[in-house]
């Protein structure tokens, strides 16, 4: 029984830490926070958003005078760490 036990606690453990380096959506509380940080930089519209390695990444995200940017957003503190025309 400790032996399942245990190889049931491993292979919970890897699949946790796989997922985690994987590429998601935000959750709606994520989603929320990151578009307030946009809506404050003056971005009204952006195609797309997704968490990889621990940083937001937004894409196609336009500006007031209409250009496009790549965004990076720290995942923990929110601070922007990227912005270059897309």
């Amino acid at each position: 029984m400790k032996m399942r036990s245990l190889a049931l606690g491993v292979l919970l453990g890897i699949a946790t830490s796989a997922s985690a380096l994987a590429d998601r959506a935000p959750t709606v509380a994520e989603r929320a926070h990151v578009e307030a940080i946009l809506h404050a930089q003056g971005f009204q519209e952006w195609e797309g958003l997704e968490l990889d390695d621990e940083v937001w990444q937004v894409d196609g995200a336009v500006a007031l005078n209409g250009r496009k940017y790549h965004m990076e957003i720290d995942a923990r503190t929110f601070a922007i760490l990227k912005r270059e025309p897309d």
